[in-house]
């Protein structure tokens, strides 16, 4: 962590020098169907210090424009609901994705226990290969609910298969503008 810290930290400083940035993403995969691949006590002694005390503090501080808000993302496959509070309290996370259907992660109930997270991903790919009706169906659990709540982006919750069919894929594009415009 401490090799990957300094390397990251040099190359975005770099780009810090020009530029305001409105994100970090940290593409980290710690989860996997059934939690996180680390004990939470591993997390805070391993992660937590590089990602807040160092890599996010150094980014925050070498903002050229410091009103603006810089979003924490972190992106992980799996179930990640056990990662969530780890994550706000240990590095300031305020978004995550993708949210594997197939791994339980549920973006309505999520959205209910983490109002001010936002959110991209929770719709399940697997279901994007089959009718028009269970999109329909599924999408009709998802976006009515986060729509009200906000913070989302209705996208897959992992890379499209290639079982999707295009036009499959059109459906569910266009419903999702329908349904959450």
């Amino acid at each position: 962590m401490e090799a990957w810290f300094r390397l990251a930290d040099t190359v975005i400083a770099q780009h810090q020098e020009h530029l305001t940035l409105d994100e970090v993403f940290l593409a980290e995969d710690i989860c996997y169907n059934h939690g996180i691949l680390l004990s939470p006590d591993m997390m805070k002694e391993f992660m937590t210090p590089y990602y807040q005390q160092q890599l996010i503090n150094n980014i925050k501080f070498r903002q050229i424009d410091k009103s603006r808000h810089i979003y924490v993302q972190i992106g992980t496959d799996g179930f990640a609901n056990p990662a969530i509070p780890i994550y706000k309290e240990g590095i300031g996370m305020d978004a995550l994705s993708p949210f594997e259907v197939a791994a339980g992660c549920d973006v309505v109930e999520i959205g209910k226990q983490y109002p001010d997270l936002v959110m991209f991903g929770g719709i399940d790919k697997r279901l994007l290969a089959k009718s028009k009706r269970d999109i329909d169906e599924h999408l009709e659990y998802i976006l009515p609910a986060m729509r009200v709540r906000g913070g989302y982006i209705p996208t897959c919750d992992h890379s499209v298969p290639e079982e999707v069919t295009y036009e499959n894929y059109l459906y569910y594009r266009k419903r999702c503008i329908e349904r959450g415009g």
